[in-house]
């Protein structure tokens, strides 16, 4: 069912007992002067099996209801609404006190309200798991009661509760762009230490002493952290979550350091580190130990990072999936050995996926390097221009999938049936040139 009513255009779907409405404004159609400025009551009445409730583009909005009165009285939004966004409504300046009222609401979005200034003083639903608040450049403060809250995403709006607390039930925490910590206590993690079990930062400056105010995140499963421009280490005493499976670092221009005792996440088992060009990696004195039971690792635009030698990798008995791009700079062949070590082992024999990408200098792939791949099934190689040849004893029997992607010089020598090292590849099931896969 749909309505189109002059300009603005209102959108219902029903699946059984669900339904689903959404205003939006049509900025296309020319303006009447009945644009949507609140929730009319003799409409909403009928939605009785309304679950999800998007209000977007409705520029005019001013409340969702009119009075108190049609709330209490004929109940404006019915009390079984699961799903509440309000986006891009950019005259609304406060929510109804009676929104508590919804008691089956379990998420609530508002993104780019710049005119909202307070959270009812009646608070929010108290059954509330999940709560996002991005671009409300003027917002005070957070709900008071969200004792119930389990997921918490705050981007380009406000500032966290001075005296407040943040629930102890919170497992996932995402802190973006904009978000003033200046008056935030230092402990505001150690408070939700316990529960959380997702913690995404980004656009923080300096998340070191953050972090630092904690002594353990005893169920953190993954943390991510992202475009932090003055953070140049961790805390002293490493980064102690012995549950941590998921590492996402990337865009921190000046870090210098992974984590002291790095090695000691033993649960870690995914690592990605993209666009940190001052990486070195790790403190001296334990070189490149990776956390051992790595099973995917992908380094990207860490153009100071150690050499390949130095990762140790061949430790990790785990590795599964390796993507390296834009490393060294310097590196001709790949892997690089050091001189005069017959015994250097390289890759781990258990890798099932490479990638190679982005070695501007890269010239030819090692078959010292690449001969006890043996579990070896994809073998992905783009962005480097200066390759011109594969392993002169060809490429594993084990692999069936190779890629080559903006590699000329190679891309010409493994032409179907034309290339020098098409005999090479011709067994390989999926072979990809820059062009769809030859079967």
């Amino acid at each position: 069912m749909e309505w189109v009513r002059k300009d603005l255009s209102n959108k219902l779907s029903m699946r059984g007992n669900k339904a689903k409405i959404m205003f939006m404004e049509a900025p296309h159609q020319p303006n009447t002067g009945e644009e949507l400025t609140y929730l009319h009551e003799e409409f909403m009445q009928f939605l009785v099996s309304l679950k999800v409730l998007e209000l977007k583009f409705c520029y005019k909005l001013l409340n969702l209801w009119v009075t108190r009165e049609n709330v209490e009285k004929k109940e404006c939004l019915p009390r079984n609404l699961d799903v509440l966004e309000i986006i891009h409504c950019h005259n609304l300046e406060k929510l109804p006190n009676e929104l508590n009222k919804l008691t089956a609401l379990r998420d609530l979005g508002i993104r780019y309200c710049p005119k909202l200034v307070w959270f009812p003083e009646m608070g929010v639903p108290p059954m509330l798991r999940t709560l996002e608040v991005t671009g409300c450049q003027a917002l005070e403060c957070l709900p008071n009661d969200i004792s119930s809250l389990e997921h918490l995403k705050i981007f380009r709006s406000t500032s966290l509760p001075t005296s407040g607390k943040l629930p102890t039930t919170l497992k996932n925490l995402s802190i973006f762009e904009g978000v003033h910590f200046e008056s935030v206590s230092e402990t505001i993690l150690q408070e939700i230490s316990k529960s959380l079990e997702y913690l995404w930062i980004t656009g923080f400056p300096n998340p070191r002493t953050l972090l630092g105010s904690v002594r353990n995140f005893e169920n953190l499963v993954v943390l991510e952290i992202s475009y932090c421009d003055r953070l140049e280490s961790f805390p002293e005493r490493g980064l102690s979550a012995p549950n941590l499976s998921i590492f996402y670092i990337y865009d921190c221009p000046i870090l210098k350091s992974m984590p002291d005792q790095f090695q000691s996440l033993t649960s870690l088992t995914e690592l990605y580190i993209t666009n940190c060009p001052n990486l070195e990696f790790s403190n001296p004195k334990t070189k490149g130990d990776f956390p051992p039971n790595l099973t995917d690792l992908s380094i990207s635009s860490c153009q100071k990072l150690m050499p390949l030698t130095e990762w140790s990798l061949h430790l990790l008995t785990s590795l599964r999936c390796v993507v390296i791009n834009d490393v060294h700079p310097e590196l001709v062949s790949f892997p690089d050995f050091p001189d005069n070590d017959e015994y250097y082992c390289g890759l781990p024999a258990t890798l099932t996926s490479l990638s190679i990408e982005g070695l501007q200098n890269l010239e030819s792939l090692s078959s010292k390097g690449l001969q006890n791949l043996t579990s070896l099934k994809e073998l992905h190689i783009s962005k480097c221009p200066k390759l011109r040849s594969l392993p002169n004893d060809g490429l594993l029997a084990t692999l069936s999938r190779l890629e080559i992607e903006d590699c000329p010089l190679l891309k010409q020598k493994c032409l179907k049936d034309k290339g020098e090292y098409w005999h090479k590849i011709a067994d390989i099931p999926r072979v990809g040139t820059d062009i769809p896969f030859h079967f």
